[in-house]
Parts: C-alpha cells; structure tokens; sequence
C-alpha cells in the first residue's frame, strides 16, 4: 500500500486546491511525479530517498482562491537538502506576475529553513519552483524574474546576475564616493558610529563639511549626540577646528541641546 503524506491541519480552500493536495498525499505517487516534472540535470542529483512534504503555504492570503502550493524536501547524492516548491495556477489566463510572487515564495522558504542560523544563511539548499496551469489560454509568462527586468546594454548583464553592490563605510574612500560635502558627512556620521571612541579630529572633517545653516548640520549633530561616544570637550575641540569664527555660538546651542537630553551632567553618553 502506498504510504500517505502527513498534509497538515489547514483546509484546502477550493476544490482545485482539495485535488491538487490529493495528488500529493502518496509518498510514491508524488515521488513518480516529481522526478518526471523536473529537469535532467537536477534528477542526476538526487538522491533515492523519497520526497518529504513540508507544512505550510507560501501564497499570499489575496491568491489563495486560484492557486495551490506545496512544497517537498529532498536529499542530494552528496547528502545535502533541496527543495521543490510545487504551484498550482488554476485561473484562465496567465498571470504575468508569477516570476515575481515565485521569488517571493522563495524567500520565504529559505528565511524558514535558515532559521536566522548564520551557517545555515551561508549556504542556502537549491529550490526549483514547478508551475502546473490548466487555463485556457497558452502560457506566456516569462519563465524566470531576471527575464522580466527591464534593462539593456552593460546594464543587462550585472543586474541579472542578481548581485548586489557593497560600500564598506568604515574602509572606503568616502570622499570619493558621496561627490557632495554633505553626504560626505552623513556618511561618515555613520561609519563613526561603530568606532568605540571618536576624535575631534574625525568629528572635524564631519561638521566642516556642512555649509553654515545647512538643515543637515542639525540632523548629524543629533545623530551624533545619540550614537557615538563623544564628550563636550571633544565637542568643543571638534568645533573649533571646523568653524573657528562661529564654533562659540554652534557650541552655545549645542550644549542646550545636550542638556535637555539629559547629558550634561556626565559629560558623555
């Protein structure tokens, strides 16, 4: 006798749904089913342990009345997990924005299987989504999201490698790369913040980067006020070299602010 799946306590909410889980709920129906569904060169790779099926839903609450998922873990010849996030598309014409909820259901699968344990983000299992539809039209959705980004030219090639761009505040070149004094600051406000102690040399180059009257001159002193560990005396040493002719009065309305936030009596955080 075929084994049954355990399919969890939720009910299937269509009878499109109620099917598409019946489907699955032998052991060795669904794992027939999936090793004919998926590529060749992902079949190479698995292991002959049969499929496991996951708890839970990944669509959204909005889609639930036309679409049915579930999803299977299954071990690798080199005894690592994948996964394979099956979705049933029961409306009658495509939907464009499949690619797209696809990446979002798969985010959620990996954020669930790391747990936030950082060996386990280092090295996330494969998933291979398989889309069964049964509408009238033919489907005419792009079969990846990188193949719905609209880029051209030198641009296509990194933004469809999924990567993303890194700025190490604390080790680049922040002149170089704000191009603009007071982004200059606020960059450098923020690298400052995970220094342990900062001089009034580093609090210098900050503050006369900021044009007198400029509305950011304020918003970085508040950060700093409330992030970096800096003393009205380093305040003070700071602002002399930054703004020799007005540093009293910038100082004046500064150690105000300092006092209403309840700081001047230690004279630090």
């Amino acid at each position: 006798m075929a084994k049954r799946h355990r399919t969890g306590t939720d009910i299937p909410a269509t009878p499109y749904d109620a099917l598409f889980r019946a489907i699955f709920d032998s052991s060795d129906r669904t794992n027939a089913l999936l090793r004919r569904c998926l590529p060749q060169t992902f079949r190479r790779l698995l292991a002959d342990t049969p499929p496991v099926l996951e708890d839970g839903s990944f669509i959204d609450e909005a889609l639930r009345a036309s679409q049915s998922d579930r999803l299977f873990r299954m071990s690798l010849r080199s005894g690592r997990p994948a996964y394979v996030y099956a979705l049933l598309e029961h409306r009658n014409f495509p939907d464009p924005g499949t690619p797209l909820q696809l990446l979002g259901c798969m985010v959620r699968i990996w954020r669930r299987h790391a747990e936030g344990r950082a060996e386990r983000l280092r090295a996330l299992p494969p998933i291979v989504p398989v889309v069964f539809c049964h509408g009238r039209r033919e489907w005419n959705v792009p079969m990846s999201v990188l193949d719905t980004i609209d880029a051209d030219g030198d641009m296509r090639p990194f933004v469809r490698s999924m990567r993303y761009v890194l700025h190490d505040l604390g080790r680049a070149d922040l002149r170089r790369l704000s191009g603009h004094d007071g982004a200059f600051a606020g960059l450098s406000a923020l690298a400052a913040g995970s220094e342990p102690e900062v001089a009034a040399e580093r609090l210098a180059s900050i503050l006369s980067a900021l044009p007198g009257g400029d509305m950011g001159f304020q918003t970085v002193f508040t950060y700093m006020m409330n992030a970096l560990q800096i003393d009205l005396g380093t305040l003070e040493s700071a602002l002399r070299m930054a703004e020799p002719e007005q540093w009293e009065v910038r100082m004046g309305t500064m150690a105000e602010t300092w006092q209403e936030q309840g700081r001047m009596e230690t004279g630090s955080r």
